[in-house]
């Protein structure tokens, strides 16, 4: 059992935004929802899609598909 097995998804959400807000500038004062949209409202560049899907898996400490951030509109 790793440590993501009781989160919820409220809580992956909130370290997504956490992670993004404190290592991603522009999203230092800009509102984060589950229906914010990667590409359109983030404007995520691929390398950034990568270094949130690294730190989500050190995060969840479990391992996501790369096809899954590819597939992803939303966080």
């Amino acid at each position: 059992m790793n440590a993501s097995t009781n989160l919820s998804t409220d809580d992956v959400l909130a370290r997504m935004f956490a992670y993004l807000t404190q290592n991603v500038d522009r999203f230092a004062t800009r509102p984060l929802s589950a229906s914010t949209k990667l590409a359109a409202d983030l404007h995520l560049d691929s390398l950034e899609g990568a270094e949130l899907l690294s730190a989500m898996e050190d995060q969840l400490d479990l391992t996501i598909p790369i096809s899954v951030l590819q597939r992803a509109e939303t966080l």
